[in-house]
């Protein structure tokens, strides 16, 4: 016969340590097959000569990441480049000004709900809809934008078609169609921190800029920190607006690095070139979100 604690971990019930395990199997089956199995096969696929209408694979080692770095002719750095423009443009102006938004939102007394909607109502929007109205409202001979700069005396502004403002104008559309997400959490996190704090302070004569600068500020650290680390995984990874709003142009001067890997695999088909791009795209997130866990634990060292 079979013991009552044999029993225990042979039969499916609550007080089995493994029951949990039979709920996530089909989750964690499907994760392997299409995350896991995925990834270890574009690291192999990085290493090989592979072109999906040329001659078959040929393993050539560590041959792809020694072009993307070394050939005159490729636009894999360039195109890095302008990922970080992109990064430095918009992980500031999500993570600070989507701050401030949420304060403000917070601090209203009436008609809270109506703000909340304005700001993530776009985000649920399809980013090609999206572009395509942008498209439209920076069109320079007929958009929106242009039309109402005429009625008040400005010129014509191409703001898509100049190198000079392409990237910038990118950026915008980005942060008008993104910045629900980080409001959403900033003001999760808002709401947490309770009032009796700053009313203390007051009390003790703290105005606003102490109420900020220590209370909300290290309060918010971790929603700060999770905030960060999103934003610059997606700036590295911005792709759909780039793609529509421009093309990667005016004269490759908004060609992202997500763009230029999708071009080189499913245009050009050098499909061992491209898993290389991605990895080292990889690489470059996971040294940045190590930098910024770094950054922030020294910051909250400092403070004690």
């Amino acid at each position: 016969m079979v013991s009552n604690r044999r029993k225990k971990y042979l039969l499916p019930n609550e007080e089995n340590p493994l029951y949990a395990y039979l709920y996530l199997a089909p989750y964690l089956v499907l994760f392997v097959i299409f995350v896991v199995l995925p990834i270890v096969e574009s690291m192999r696929i990085s290493l090989y000569d592979w072109s999906l209408i040329g001659p078959p694979p040929r393993y050539i080692g560590f041959g792809n990441y020694d072009y993307l770095f070394t050939e005159p002719t490729e636009l894999f750095l360039p195109s890095l480049k302008h990922t970080l423009q992109y990064a430095l443009g918009s992980v500031p102006l999500f993570v600070v000004a989507s701050l401030f938004i949420a304060m403000a939102v917070d601090a209203v007394k009436k008609g809270k709900a109506f703000f909340q909607i304005s700001f993530v109502l776009p985000m649920v929007i399809n980013v090609a809809a999206i572009s395509i109205i942008w498209i439209w409202i920076f069109d320079p001979t007929s958009g929106l934008l242009n039309y109402y700069a005429g009625k008040i005396g400005l010129p014509s502004q191409n703001l898509l078609g100049h190198e000079e403002t392409a990237m910038w104008t990118i950026v915008a559309v980005s942060f008008w169609w993104g910045v629900g997400f980080p409001f959403l959490v900033y003001l999760s996190g808002l709401q947490d921190i309770p009032q009796t704090m700053y009313e203390a302070a007051r009390i003790d004569g703290a105005n606003a800029w102490h109420c900020f600068k220590d209370i909300t500020l290290p309060l918010l650290r971790p929603t700060l920190l999770f905030i960060c680390v999103m934003q610059v995984i997606g700036a590295f990874q911005v792709f759909g607006q780039v793609y529509i709003l421009t093309g990667g142009g005016p004269y490759d001067s908004t060609r992202v690095v997500v763009q230029h890997m999708y071009l080189t695999g499913f245009q050009d088909f050098e499909m061992g070139l491209a898993a290389a791009m991605a990895w080292v795209l990889f690489s470059i997130l996971i040294v940045f979100t190590l930098i910024q866990f770094r950054v922030f634990r020294v910051g909250e060292r400092l403070e004690y």
